[in-house]
């Protein structure tokens, strides 16, 4: 989008005032600089220190920056952050030693001292005493035996006494026992039961539960979608598609078994 002759820079073909061709560099995340301005999409930073300026993040697309005075997302100073602190963490997530910033706004969360505040993954923080998912507290963990249960999807966590999901725990998961099931779309099991979330699917038979797609599971007996069982479903003869297919009376629809034909996890037509 930025652009130069000899004499001048240029965003999107528009030239920019006191622009110097000569000493202008794209910095990334949309800020360029010159020995005169720094800009984010072709806007001037008023006040804005060209000598200290630096990108926060290695991902070019998180608009996160600071000078030796303020910290900016988006070309737009943080109000109230601390430039000498400023931490970018992950996604549009960042820190300093007084708060985490979501989008450049300031979050309220439960976390007291966030100098200490350890990233584990993009999604899994700690600090001396807790732990946390997507900075929400996870009650009752115990810090010494936490690990990350691998899953590309869903968010699954546990220790010695339990599982977890986002920062929820598990009631009656056993966390010896605890695994995903195949692409991690958010079923799992242990050795007692299935779950999808925090939620234990009780009707579900545990030999014979078999992940179909994202949000669809089947055993012997019955259909379901996420957490829902699907009535009057039949399993032996239920087949979803990779794209919706339509009835001549124009119900759209994604399975079907024997008894009907479905569409977001319901029934949409009988038989």
């Amino acid at each position: 989008l930025y652009s130069k002759d000899k004499n001048y820079v240029y965003f999107t073909n528009i030239k920019l005032d006191n622009s110097n061709s000569d000493t202008f560099v794209f910095l990334g995340s949309d800020y360029a600089k010159d020995k005169n301005n720094i800009y984010w999409h072709g806007a001037k930073l008023e006040n804005a220190d060209t000598k200290s300026f630096e990108i926060l993040s290695a991902d070019p697309w998180k608009y996160h920056a600071r000078d030796k005075n303020s910290v900016y997302f988006a070309g737009n100073k943080i109000l109230g952050s601390d430039a000498k602190t400023a931490e970018y963490l992950s996604g549009y997530f960042m820190k300093d030693k007084n708060n985490i910033y979501y989008l450049g706004k300031k979050m309220e969360t439960e976390i007291k001292n966030t100098a200490d505040l350890v990233k584990i993954d993009d999604t899994y923080y700690k600090d001396k005493n807790n732990i946390y998912c997507y900075f929400k507290k996870i009650q009752d963990v115990d810090p010494a035996t936490f690990e990350i249960i691998k899953s590309p999807h869903h968010p699954y966590s546990r220790d010695k006494n339990n599982v977890y999901y986002y920062e929820h725990t598990i009631t009656g998961a056993n966390p010896e026992t605890f695994v995903i099931l195949d692409e991690g779309y958010g079923y799992a099991k242990d050795s007692k039961s299935i779950y999808y979330g925090t939620k234990s699917l009780k009707e579900a038979d545990l030999n014979t539960f078999k992940v179909i797609n994202m949000n669809t599971a089947k055993d012997k007996n019955n259909i379901y979608f996420s957490v829902i069982r699907l009535l009057n479903s039949y399993s032996h003869t239920f087949k979803i598609y990779k794209k919706k297919k339509e009835k001549n009376n124009g119900v759209f629809y994604e399975a079907e078994d024997k008894n009907n034909y479905y569409e977001y996890g319901k029934a949409v037509l009988k038989k």
